[in-house]
């Protein structure tokens, strides 16, 4: 099973940086020891070659000294030439013993072993010769100086000569191993700091182009998303960096705005279609509306001649008495009257019943849209706050890419690149935020312009329900016509019946006829009525009408808006 390690984009740049900085520090640790080396070379020659050599030339020196002490006292007799001779024969042991110390090479030794026996002779003999001095023979120390003494201190000198030479050539030996080092440390260091000076270009290439092309990735899709083509694929990154959250959230950001889109596309058609609706119904109660008014207007025309013909019957009754046959043809007459006012009135509370039935209907429907605007308002206040988050992660965006303009301004040089990769992020976090900024806008114009709606949808609500009290009041207006009417058909009937007794009940007859045409006056009265609210709810229609108009115009923008973008 494969484990991803979660890295942030600040912890890949520290870890390429510590690479580098590893890297010079092993160069400098290496350049440290080959120094030492060096240093100790060099403090070996000085120690070793130098003041062996210095000390073996104060070894010659100081033999030199022992044989001219020596000879000035065989001249003189002075004993503080002993003196001198004892002093420079121990100042030659003591330099010989410092060069021991600081020679560590069998040949070196050799030659001080050598120098050392040679001492030791030359020592015995000149014992001898201050034996011989002290003994004034100086015919035998003469010859012991002559053919033994002089030779042991050329030996002596030539030993040490020799020694001398040998140190020089050492001296030139170790400055030649010297200078082969110093080519060695020099191209080692050379070579160490050209390989970290190519890791530090491969590690900041690689970074960069590894920021860069996840960056461009998120560029090119944003580019896409703001010109409205939402069915792109989500961005395949596997990092775990800010940059790869960046895509994910971005990923995330465009399926929300998608789903967004297609549910106010799938909202306008739906407000489009309970739009046209409600125009439709309006239309239909209009006709209906202006229907009930004719039928209205119609009512009030028979009542009227209802009234005027009960009006010429109590004339023709308080004529005469003797006309009972005329007054009997007319109350047929009035008795085909009322038949046909009954028929009228039965149409007409049909044509009510209809006109609440539709007003039910009307009702319902615009109980409906607002149902349908209440969801576009709730899904415009979901898309608000999902415009808030975009805004939120444009704002977050821009932060993070200030941060790294800023540790690239630290970097220097090495985050040059860096900062113009934060640079574009930053850039693009802003492009990102006015875009939902203007998405912002225009849902707070559809806003607005939903609640003109819902407020529009209410007040014709509140006149619809007015229009069912009135229509139901006129209802029972009906209801009461109606009863009248056949009370007046069944009093008509009995009078044709009982037409022998008109004579005497003229008077009844008199006051019923009165009592008709006031119900007459009342039927056209109440027509008045219906009349005017009629109207009334004719304007309410129209009222109705427009706001559908106006929330159709609303969802047709909405279509327009969302066409742009590509599901």
């Amino acid at each position: 099973m494969k484990i991803q390690v979660k890295l942030s984009l600040r912890r890949k740049l520290l870890i390429g940086f510590f690479c580098v900085i590893f890297l010079f520090i092993i160069l400098a640790g290496i350049t440290y020891y080959q120094l030492r080396t060096l240093n100790e070379t060099y403090s070996s020659i000085i120690k070793e070659r130098f003041e062996s050599t210095q000390y073996t030339t104060s070894a010659i020196i100081e033999t030199n000294k022992l044989e001219l002490s020596l000879r000035n006292y065989l001249i003189t007799g002075n004993e503080e030439e002993l003196t001198k001779i004892n002093t420079a024969g121990k100042t030659f042991l003591q330099n010989m013993g410092e060069v021991t110390e600081v020679t560590n090479t069998t040949e070196g030794k050799s030659y001080i072993d050598k120098m050392l026996a040679a001492e030791r002779i030359y020592n015995d003999l000149s014992e001898k010769v201050i034996s011989l001095k002290k003994d004034n023979n100086s015919r035998e120390y003469i010859e012991v100086m002559r053919f033994e003494v002089a030779p042991a201190a050329e030996n002596i000198e030539a030993v040490g000569r020799a020694l001398l030479s040998y140190q020089q050539n050492e001296v030139v030996k170790a400055s030649n191993e010297i200078s082969r080092k110093t080519v060695k440390t020099t191209y080692i260091i050379l070579g160490i700091s050209i390989f970290a000076i190519f890791v530090g270009i491969f590690i900041a290439i690689f970074i960069s182009r590894k920021i860069a092309i996840n960056v461009k990735k998120v560029s090119v899709n944003a580019e896409k998303i703001a010109s409205g083509n939402l069915s792109i694929e989500d961005i395949q990154m596997k990092s775990n960096d800010e940059i790869g959250q960046l895509a994910r959230s971005f990923n995330k950001m465009k399926e929300n705005l998608r789903n967004v889109i297609q549910l106010i596309r799938q909202t306008s058609e739906q407000v489009a279609i309970s739009a046209e609706k409600l125009s439709i119904n309006a239309e239909q109660t209009t006709l209906a509306a202006n229907q009930v008014a004719a039928r209205v207007m119609e009512v009030a025309s028979t009542a009227e001649i209802q009234d005027k013909r009960t009006e010429d019957s109590s004339e023709v009754i308080r004529s005469t008495l003797t006309e009972i046959v005329r007054i009997t043809d007319n109350i047929s007459a009035v008795a085909d009257s009322t038949v046909e006012t009954t028929k009228q009135a039965n149409i007409g509370y049909r044509y009510m019943q209809n006109v609440k039935n539709q007003m039910d209907t009307i009702y319902q429907s615009n109980v409906e849209s607002n149902s349908v605007i209440q969801e576009l308002k709730k899904r415009s206040i979901a898309i608000g706050n999902i415009i808030q988050v975009i805004t939120e992660i444009a704002n977050q965006t821009n932060l993070l890419a200030l941060n790294a303009a800023i540790e690239a301004a630290r970097a220097g040089v090495h985050g040059k690149g860096f900062a113009v990769v934060a640079s574009e992020v930053r850039k693009l976090a802003e492009q990102s935020k006015g875009s939902a900024e203007q998405i912002s806008e225009i849902l707070l114009a559809i806003q607005n312009d939903t609640a003109k709606t819902v407020n529009m949808i209410m007040s014709g609500s509140k006149e619809i329900v007015n229009g069912l009290n009135l229509v139901t009041e006129t209802g029972n207006t009906f209801d009461v016509i109606q009863k009248s009417i056949e009370n007046a058909n069944a009093s008509v009937h009995n009078l044709l019946n009982t037409s022998e007794e008109i004579a005497a009940g003229v008077q009844n007859v008199k006051d019923f006829i009165n009592q008709v045409s006031q119900q007459a006056k009342t039927t056209s009265m109440s027509a008045s009525d219906i009349t005017a609210v009629s109207e009334e709810q004719l304007a309410s229609m129209e009222e109705i009408t427009k706001s559908s108009a106006s929330l159709a115009n609303t969802a047709d923008k909405l279509r327009k808006l969302v066409s742009n973008f590509t599901i």
